[in-house]
C-alpha cells in the first residue's frame, strides 16, 4: 500500500495510487521547500516529501486533534501536521517532522503530543499549562519533562492545564482552582504534579474545564476537580481534590477510553459500552431513547448512553460528545455551532451518526467566542479513510479550508491549489496551476472568469451550480475553478473584464472586455500565420503577445495604441518587455528592451510622470531611467480614478510611482498633492515585483511582501479602521524558507504567490477574485481549489 497518495487534484480527497518515480521511495523521504539538495535524484521537495515531476503528493492521516480554534492530526510517516489558531493558517501545514509523533490532543489554547516517548506542549500559557519553565505563550513544542517519568503514553490538554500518564503515573500542571489536578490541593502548579493517589498503572486520561477523568487498569475510572452535576460519578460531594472511584451499582467501572465535557464525563468499557454521568441537560449523556433529559437531568450514576455496539473511542466538548463505533461517527448532545456535524447550526439535543463508515479517529474542541467570551464555537474533526474531515465553526481557519467559512458537516481539510503564474483582473484573477491546469474565478458580469455571463445585476458568492449545464456557473465563481479552454498552457493574463491565455501556440481569449470579443471564449487568428509564442501581462481592454516568426513581432488587440477587433502587428512595440494599460480615458506605460519607459495617451492626472498634463497622440519616451517592471490599472466604477503607476528602477531595485495621490498610493508624504513626476516610495529595496490597485500598491522587496495607499477594503491587510498608509506596510504571511515570486492587485484586493506556488489573498472583491469562498478578508487568507471540475 502506498504511503502516500498522489494526483492532479490537490483536495486531500485523492484516490490511492502508486507513482514509480526516477528514486523508488518518493514521497516517504521528508524535505524542507526552498531549501537546495534536500532531494535526491530527480525528485523536488513540494508539501514537505520528495516528488517526481508532476506528482503530488499528500499525507495520509492516522490520528487528529481538535483545540480551542486549532486542529492537528498525524500522518503515516509520523509527520506532524496543523492549522487553525495556533498555527496561523487555514491550511494543513506540517509543523514538524524531524520527531516520529505517536499521538496528539488539544486544550484551551495549547497543543500536546506525545513523539518518540517523549512529551511537547506548545501554545497559549497563561497558567502554565504548557510550562511554568518560560514566561509566556510557546510558539514551537517544548519538552515536558517529570521526575520519575521516562517513557509517556498519554496525554490531554485541558481548558487552562495539562495532564498526562507516563510509567504507571499520572501528573497534572496549570490552574488548579477547583482541584482539577487531583494533588490534594487547590494550588496552582507549574510543573508536573502527581496527582495525590496509591495508584501506580495509569493508562489514560481526560482533562476537561475544571475537572478531570483518568483510567486505572486495576482500580477502574477515577474523577477530581469540580463536582456540581455529579460528573466526579459521586453525589452530593460538591468536587474533590483527589482522585474518587467511579462505579456502576456499587461495582467499579472499567474503560479503555475516558472523555469530559462541561459538566459530564463518558467512559467506554472494555464491553465497547458508551456509560455517561453528570449533566444531561443538553442531552450530553446520550441517547434520549435511554437516557431522557427530561426523566434524567443529572446523575451520578453513570448510564448506558447508547445501543450501538463497538465503540472504541470518545471524546468531549463543551456541552457534547463524539464517539467513534464499528468505523462510524456519532455525536451527541448540545451543540450551538455546528458541533455536532448533522447539518444543523442552531442549538440541536440529538444523537445522530455523523459519517456513515470509514471513520478511523475522532476529536471534538471549542473556540472561545470573543463576543460572548465564553468557548462556545464548535469544531469537530475525524480521519475517514485516510483523510482529514472537519465540520463547525472556522472563524479561525481551523477547519483547514483556507477561509473562514464554517461547515455543517463534515469537510475534507483541503490541500492548497499551487500556482506557476497568475494575473488579476478588476474582480476576476486567472492562473496556471502546477498541474498544468488553467483556473479562473471571480466575476462573470462580463464572461471574464468563466466564458458565460451571469449576475450582472447580483453578484453571489461561492457559485452554484447549474443543474442542467455543469460547466455555466449560475453566479460568480468564489474559488478557483478549472477550463479546458487552454490545455496545458503556457501563459495567461487577465484584462479589466476579459481573460486570455496560451497552449500549444494558440491564443484563446474570453469577456466581453477587449473590442469586438465575446463572452465565449474565441481563439485569436495566428499573427501573420505564425504560433503564437508568448503572451505579455498587457492590462485594460488590450492584449499583446509576440508571434514566433523572425525578430519577435508584437501583435495586439483592443484598445493599446489604437484600437482593433482582430490581432494586428505593432513594429513600435517590437522587442518591448512591459506593458500596462490603465485609466479612463485610456493611457499606456511601456518598457522597451532597454528598461526605458514610454508613455501613450491620456496624461491628465499626470499619470504618465514628464511632469506635464499634455497627453500622447504617438508612443514617446519618457526620460532616461530605466525600469525592469511596470503596473498600473484602469479606474473603478465605485473608487473611482486609477491614474497612477508604479516601477522598478533597474539601477537599483527600488519603486517609483506618479500620477494621482490622493490615497497615497504613491508613497508621497503628501497625499493631497499628486506625484508629477516619479516619487521614490520610502523604506522599500531590492525590490523583484509591484502590482498596482485602483488605489493601492504592493511589491516584493527584501524577500516581503509591503503595500501602501488606500485600505478602506482591507487591501492593505489592516482592519479597515486605518484606511490610509502612504509608508509600505510589511504583510505578515506565515511561510518559512519558501520566498515571493510574484504579486499581483485587482481594484481593490491584493494577492501573492510564493516561489513554490502558495497564493494568498486579501483585501475586498463582491464577485469572489480572493479565490477563498468569501468576498473579503483584512487578513492573507490561501487561494484553495474546491471547485474542480
Amino acid at each position: 500500500m502506498c504511503a502516500m497518495r498522489f494526483g492532479l487534484l490537490v483536495v486531500l480527497v485523492l484516490a490511492a495510487a502508486c507513482y514509480e518515480p526516477p528514486v523508488s521511495n518518493s514521497c516517504t523521504i521528508t524535505c524542507t521547500e526552498g531549501v537546495a539538495g534536500n532531494c535526491p535524484g530527480d525528485l523536488v521537495c513540494e508539501s514537505g516529501y520528495c516528488v517526481g515531476d508532476g506528482q503530488v503528493c499528500r499525507p495520509t492521516f492516522v490520528q487528529i486533534a481538535a483545540g480551542t480554534g486549532t486542529a492537528c492530526a498525524i500522518d503515516d510517516q509520523g509527520a506532524l501536521w496543523c492549522w487553525g489558531k495556533l498555527p496561523g493558517t487555514s491550511i494543513a501545514t506540517r509543523i514538524d517532522a524531524t520527531r516520529h509523533w505517536d499521538s496528539i490532543d488539544g486544550g484551551g489554547g495549547q497543543m500536546c503530543g506525545i513523539a518518540d516517548s517523549a512529551l511537547y506542549c506548545w501554545g497559549e500559557n497563561n497558567d502554565r499549562e504548557v510550562s511554568g519553565t518560560v514566561v509566556g505563550d510557546v510558539a514551537e513544542p517544548l519538552l515536558i519533562e517529570a521526575v520519575g517519568i521516562t517513557r509517556w503514553v498519554a496525554v490531554s490538554a485541558g481548558s487552562d492545564y495539562t495532564c498526562a500518564v507516563g510509567d504507571g503515573q499520572l501528573v497534572c500542571w496549570g490552574s488548579n482552582f477547583y482541584g482539577q489536578l487531583g494533588d490534594g490541593t487547590s494550588i496552582d502548579r507549574a510543573i508536573p504534579t502527581p496527582v495525590a493517589a496509591n495508584i501506580t498503572d495509569w493508562i489514560a486520561v481526560a482533562a476537561g474545564d475544571f475537572h478531570t477523568c483518568a483510567v486505572s487498569s486495576a482500580f477502574g475510572v477515577h474523577c477530581f476537580g469540580r463536582d456540581v452535576r455529579g460528573e466526579l460519578g459521586v453525589n452530593g460531594v460538591g468536587g474533590s481534590p483527589m482522585p474518587v472511584a467511579v462505579t456502576v451499582l456499587g461495582n467499579p467501572l472499567f474503560a479503555v477510553d475516558i472523555a469530559v465535557a462541561s459538566q459530564s464525563s463518558c467512559a467506554i468499557t472494555p464491553e465497547q459500552q458508551v456509560y455517561c454521568w453528570g449533566l444531561n441537560a443538553s442531552g450530553q449523556l446520550g441517547d434520549k431513547r435511554l437516557v431522557d433529559p427530561n426523566n434524567v437531568p443529572m446523575t451520578a450514576e453513570p448510564q448506558l448512553a447508547s445501543d450501538v455496539a463497538g465503540f472504541t473511542k470518545i471524546e468531549g466538548a463543551r456541552v457534547h460528545y463524539c464517539g467513534l463505533a464499528a468505523d462510524a461517527v456519532y455525536c451527541w448532545g448540545e451543540a450551538l455551532a455546528g458541533g455536532l456535524g448533522n447539518g444543523i447550526w442552531a442549538d440541536t439535543r440529538v444523537f445522530s451518526k455523523v459519517i456513515a463508515a470509514g471513520a478511523v479517529d475522532i476529536s471534538v474542541g471549542n473556540a472561545r467566542n470573543e463576543i460572548t467570551a465564553v468557548n462556545d464555537l464548535d469544531l469537530g474533526c475525524a480521519i475517514v479513510g485516510a483523510d482529514a474531515q472537519c465540520w463547525g465553526d472556522n472563524r479561525y481557519g481551523q477547519l483547514g479550508q483556507g477561509t473562514a467559512t464554517l461547515a455543517l458537516t463534515p469537510t475534507e481539510v483541503a490541500g492548497d491549489l499551487r500556482f506557476t503564474d497568475v494575473s488579476a483582473g478588476s474582480q476576476h484573477m486567472c492562473g496556471i496551476g502546477d498541474d498544468a491546469t488553467l483556473y479562473c474565478w471571480g466575476s462573470t458580469e462580463r464572461g471574464q472568469a468563466t466564458g458565460f455571463v451571469y449576475g450582472l445585476a447580483n453578484p453571489r458568492t461561492p457559485c452554484a451550480m447549474n443543474p442542467t449545464d455543469p460547466t455555466q456557473p449560475l453566479c460568480d465563481v468564489g474559488t478557483p475553478r478549472a477550463l479546458s479552454y487552454a490545455p496545458n498552457p503556457t501563459h495567461v493574463t487577465t484584462g479589466n473584464t476579459h481573460s486570455c491565455a496560451l497552449a500549444n501556440g494558440v491564443t484563446s481569449c474570453w469577456g466581453l472586455g477587449l473590442p469586438g470579443g465575446t463572452a465565449i471564449k474565441r481563439d485569436l487568428a495566428q499573427p501573420g500565420g505564425a504560433m503564437w509564442k508568448s503572451l505579455l501581462h498587457t492590462g485594460r481592454d488590450g492584449q499583446c503577445g509576440v508571434a514566433d516568426a523572425v525578430m519577435s513581432p508584437m501583435y495586439c488587440i483592443g484598445n493599446v495604441i489604437g484600437s482593433t477587433n482582430n490581432p494586428v502587428r505593432v513594429p513600435q512595440l517590437d522587442g518591448f518587455t512591459a506593458l500596462a494599460l490603465g485609466g479612463n480615458p485610456a493611457y499606456g506605460a511601456f518598457l522597451d528592451a532597454t528598461g526605458l519607459r514610454h508613455g501613450y495617451g491620456d496624461n491628465g492626472k499626470y499619470q504618465l510622470g514628464d511632469g506635464t498634463t499634455t497627453g500622447y497622440g504617438a508612443l514617446m519616451p519618457i526620460g532616461t531611467q530605466t525600469y525592469s517592471a511596470i503596473s498600473t490599472r484602469a479606474n473603478d466604477s465605485q473608487r473611482g480614478d486609477a491614474n497612477f503607476t508604479c516601477a522598478i528602477r533597474s539601477t537599483d531595485q527600488k519603486i517609483e510611482c506618479w500620477g494621482e495621490a490622493s490615497r497615497g498610493q504613491t508613497g508621497a508624504t503628501d497625499p493631497t498633492m499628486p506625484s508629477m513626476i516619479p516619487n521614490e516610495v520610502p523604506n522599500l529595496s531590492n525590490c523583484t515585483s509591484v502590482a498596482t490597485g485602483v488605489e493601492h500598491a504592493c511589491a516584493i522587496c527584501d524577500g516581503n511582501v509591503s503595500c501602501w495607499g488606500d485600505n478602506r477594503s482591507g487591501q492593505l491587510a489592516m482592519p479597515q479602521s486605518m484606511p490610509v498608509n502612504t509608508v509600505p506596510r510589511v504583510i505578515d504571511i506565515p511561510l518559512t524558507g519558501d520566498p515571493w515570486v510574484q504579486v499581483v492587485a485587482g481594484s481593490r484586493f491584493t494577492c501573492a504567490r510564493s516561489t513554490a506556488g502558495r497564493l494568498f489573498c486579501w483585501g475586498l472583491s463582491e464577485h469572489g477574485a480572493l479565490g477563498t469562498g468569501a468576498t473579503g478578508s483584512n487578513l492573507p487568507m490561501t487561494v484553495l481549489a474546491s471547485q474542480i471540475d
